[in-house]
């Protein structure tokens, strides 16, 4: 664990980093890391659904949010330091005691497939795409973390 102490500051973020990213993956599982990031904020035990998630941390006035990197993928939660514990509690429940519950994969598969088509209309993106798969080929350094 790493701790930043900001007296100064209004706000607290918890951060789990998770050894899960692109250059993990093969050919057959390219985009898993990134899925699997969807997937973990429908819920777990405790919190079963994706609303449950969110109105938990709405409720204290939280924001929470997750990415995918080619060496790991984040989750993290902003809140005020009074809620640090909650907020925990729902990061804890989601990445331990996931559900995975099967109409949400089906459902969470045409968010990705419009995530990826966002994308590809962005040039920049394109372009590092491009660049990381002309550099690297055609493995998992070089395919998309999409």
């Amino acid at each position: 664990m790493i701790f930043a102490d900001l007296p100064d500051a209004n706000s607290t973020t918890i951060e789990v980093l998770v050894k899960a990213g692109s250059i993990y993956e093969q050919r057959e599982s390219n985009g898993l890391s990134h899925f699997l990031e969807h997937m973990f904020f429908k819920g777990g035990k405790k919190y079963p659904t994706p609303q449950a998630v969110a109105e938990t941390i709405d409720a204290f006035g939280g924001e929470f949010n997750a990415f995918t990197a080619e060496e790991y993928a984040g989750y993290y939660v902003k809140c005020a330091p009074e809620n640090i514990q909650q907020a925990v509690d729902v990061l804890a429940d989601m990445l331990v005691d996931a559900q995975f519950p099967k109409d949400e994969l089906e459902r969470e598969k045409g968010v990705i497939i419009q995530e990826i088509m966002m994308y590809e209309d962005m040039p920049h993106r394109q372009v590092v795409d491009k660049r990381r798969n002309w550099y690297y080929g055609d493995n998992s350094f070089g395919r998309s973390i999409l």
